[in-house]
């Protein structure tokens, strides 16, 4: 079975979930359906972690913003 690489884009504060971060989860170079979203940034970093290990993608490693980056984007974890 072949498996599509998974990675997460954490959003501080987006205009559909203001004041929150939010993680969503892309597949293989594709959105998906699938987030997490609360007011700590704990629990969403949690969550990709979770979602990491459920899936069997390893450990998976945090990317800061670049600079050019859209402001809402907080971080990546691939």
């Amino acid at each position: 079975m072949k498996k599509s690489l998974m990675i997460w884009v954490v959003y501080k504060n987006p205009s559909d979930f203001p004041g929150m971060y939010v993680a969503r989860k892309f597949m293989g170079g594709h959105g998906s359906n699938e987030y997490c979203a609360d007011y700590r940034l704990s629990i969403v970093r949690d969550w990709i972690h979770l979602d990491s290990k459920r899936h069997e993608q390893g450990e998976p490693y945090r990317m800061a913003r670049h600079p050019e980056d859209d402001p809402a984007i907080f971080e990546t974890w691939v």
